[in-house]
């Protein structure tokens, strides 16, 4: 037998807790009709929500938010621990940047937001002339501002004036933005100080990559 109630106010009788139904009831709002919760409160779901068929509205965008390249301008020669002074956001031929990019001082990046994020460094290089060229392309972190330490390396070897390069790749979970940073060296290991690592203004030779995965 159907019966309808009308009130301005369900409030639990003895405990803190209203039950609407038993197991397997159904309560269906009708078209148009809406469930407001106020500014400050909260909806505890427990269960399953199911958005089949649903329009959704005011959800945070889905995916990825941040990420950004940088490269080096302009072609160094020998050790650089770290590389520094060169570096600019890629910014030709349709490049385009997700959300905020990183900032850049001295060599040494400081991320936009904690999170956790993945760290590219590719670095080209062209052999010294005359001989075999060895190089480390390596990613530095630190945790406390402070001390570096090499959490991935790549290596490139190039015979005389050849060009060859090498990719590193770290996941790097950044709790703090003050504290932890990351910076990107080479290193000879073979050759002499004519070793060039390739850099350029309209493409990317030698480069890093950010992508921010998630939140931390």
């Amino acid at each position: 037998m159907a019966s309808e109630v009308k009130t301005n106010k369900i409030s639990p009788s003895t405990s803190t807790t209203v039950t609407l139904g038993d197991a397997s009831d159904l309560f269906q709002l009708p078209a148009s009709a809406e469930i407001d919760i106020a500014s400050g409160a909260t909806l505890d779901v427990n269960g399953t929500i199911d958005l089949t068929g649903a329009t959704t509205t005011g959800f945070p965008a889905g995916g990825l938010t941040d990420a950004s390249q940088w490269r080096l301008t302009a072609t160094i020669t020998g050790d650089h621990i770290p590389i520094t002074g060169t570096w600019e956001e890629s910014d030709t031929y349709g490049y385009g940047r997700l959300g905020s990019a990183m900032s850049e001082s001295s060599g040494v990046f400081t991320y936009p937001s904690t999170g956790f994020w993945l760290v590219v460094f590719c670095g080209s290089m062209d052999g010294e002339p005359g001989g075999s060229s060895q190089h480390q392309y390596r990613i530095d972190t630190t945790t406390n501002n402070s001390t570096y330490n090499t959490v991935a390396s790549a290596f490139a070897e190039a015979q005389s004036m050849h060009r060859q390069s090498g990719t590193a790749f770290h996941l790097f979970d950044v709790t703090s933005t003050t504290d932890c940073k990351v910076r990107f060296s080479v290193d000879v290991l073979s050759g002499g100080t004519s070793n060039e690592t390739l850099g350029s203004t309209t493409e990317n030779l030698t480069y890093a990559t950010f992508v921010k995965l998630a939140d931390t």
